[in-house]
C-alpha cells in the first residue's frame, strides 16, 4: 500500500492537520465572507450574488469532476488549495484599495471552491489508507474537524480585534497554504488512472435514466433553496441590528456553534433517531424543525428568532 513507504504516525499527524486546517478555514472564511459583503453592500444585493454563486459552483464542480478524472485527486486537490491560497492573498491586497471588488470575489471564491476542497481531501485519504486503516483514521479526522471549527470562529474573531477584518484574508490563505503542502504530502507516490469515459459522459444521463435520481436532485434543489431563503433571513437580520464591527464577531461564532452542534447531534442523537423514527421519519424532522422555528420567527421576529431559525436548517 501506498503508505507503507511513509512513517504511519506521521501521516495521521498530517492528515488531522489537514482535516483541522481545512475546517478551521471554512468556517472563518464563511464569518469574513458574510462580515465583508454586509458592511459593503446593502442586504438587498444578496439575492442576486447568490444566484451568481450558485452558477459559478455548478460550473466549478462540473469542472473539477473532469479534471478528477484526469489527474486523481493526489495530483489535483493540492494544486487546488495552492490556487485557494494565492486568490485570497490577492483578496487581501485588494481589499484595502477596492473592497467592495474584494468583498465580492471573496463570496465567489468561497462558493466555487470551498467544499469542492473539503471534498476533495476526504477523495485523497480514502485513496491514501486501505479500507482497514481508513477506519481508525477518519474517527481521528473527525475530531481534528470538530477542533478546527472552534480554532476558525475563535481565530477570525481574534484577528479582527487585534487588526481588522481584512487581515483576516491573509490568515486564511495561509490555512489554505498549509493545507496544500500537508494534502500534496499525504498524495505523495499515489498512482491514478485517467477516467476517459468521465471526461465525456453527459451530467444528465443518470437524470434521464433513474427516476429515483430525479427525485433526489428535486429534493436537493428544494433544501438549497429553502437553506438559501433562511441565509438571507438571517443576514438581513444581522445587518439591520448590528454594526460592522459586531459583524465578524457573530458570523464567527454562530458559524463555529451551527458545526459543532451539528456535529453533537449526530453523535449523540442521530442513531437512536434512525432506530425510533426510522429513515423517513428521521428526514421529516428537518422541515418540521424548520416550520417550529420559522412560526416562532414569525410572531416574534429579532435576530435572535432568525439566529434559531437558520441554524434548525444544519
Amino acid at each position: 500500500m501506498p503508505q507503507s513507504r511513509n512513517n504511519p504516525a506521521l501521516l495521521i499527524f498530517v492528515a488531522m492537520l489537514a482535516a483541522m486546517l481545512m475546517i478551521a478555514q471554512h468556517i472563518a472564511s464563511k464569518a469574513t465572507r458574510d462580515a465583508l459583503f454586509l458592511t459593503y453592500f446593502d442586504v438587498s444585493h444578496l439575492p442576486k450574488l447568490m444566484m451568481v454563486s450558485a452558477g459559478i459552483s455548478v460550473g466549478a464542480v462540473l469542472l473539477i469532476s473532469r479534471l478528477l478524472a484526469r489527474y486523481g485527486p493526489g495530483r489535483l486537490i493540492p494544486a487546488l488549495y495552492l490556487l485557494s491560497a494565492l486568490l485570497l492573498a490577492a483578496q487581501w491586497l485588494l481589499s484595502y484599495s477596492m473592497p467592495q471588488v474584494a468583498a465580492v470575489a471573496l463570496y465567489l471564491h468561497v462558493a466555487a471552491l470551498n467544499s469542492i476542497l473539503i471534498s476533495g481531501f476526504w477523495s485523497v485519504i480514502n485513496e491514501r489508507f486501505d479500507p482497514y486503516s481508513a477506519k481508525q483514521v477518519i474517527a481521528r479526522l473527525t475530531a481534528a474537524t470538530t477542533f478546527g471549527g472552534l480554532v476558525g470562529g475563535i481565530s477570525a474573531n481574534a484577528v479582527a480585534s487585534a487588526a481588522d477584518t481584512h487581515a483576516i484574508l491573509l490568515m486564511l490563505s495561509g490555512m489554505h497554504l498549509t493545507c496544500a503542502a500537508a494534502v500534496a504530502y499525504l498524495g505523495r507516490g499515489q498512482q491514478h488512472v485517467a477516467h476517459r469515459e468521465g471526461l465525456t459522459s453527459s451530467i444528465l444521463a443518470p437524470l434521464k435514466r433513474s427516476a429515483l435520481v430525479r427525485h433526489m436532485a428535486l429534493l436537493a434543489l428544494a433544501v438549497a433553496t429553502t437553506v438559501a431563503v433562511l441565509d438571507f433571513i438571517l443576514k438581513a437580520e444581522a445587518s439591520a441590528n448590528l454594526s460592522d464591527e459586531d459583524l465578524i464577531t457573530f458570523f464567527s461564532y454562530f458559524y463555529m456553534a451551527v458545526g459543532l452542534g451539528t456535529f453533537l447531534f449526530q453523535t449523540l442523537i442521530g442513531d437512536k433517531a434512525l432506530r425510533w423514527l426510522g429513515l423517513g421519519g428521521t428526514m421529516a424532522a428537518w422541515p418540521l424543525a424548520i416550520m417550529v422555528t420559522g412560526a416562532g420567527a414569525l410572531v416574534l421576529r429579532s435576530l435572535v428568532t432568525a439566529t434559531v431559525m437558520r441554524a434548525s436548517a444544519n
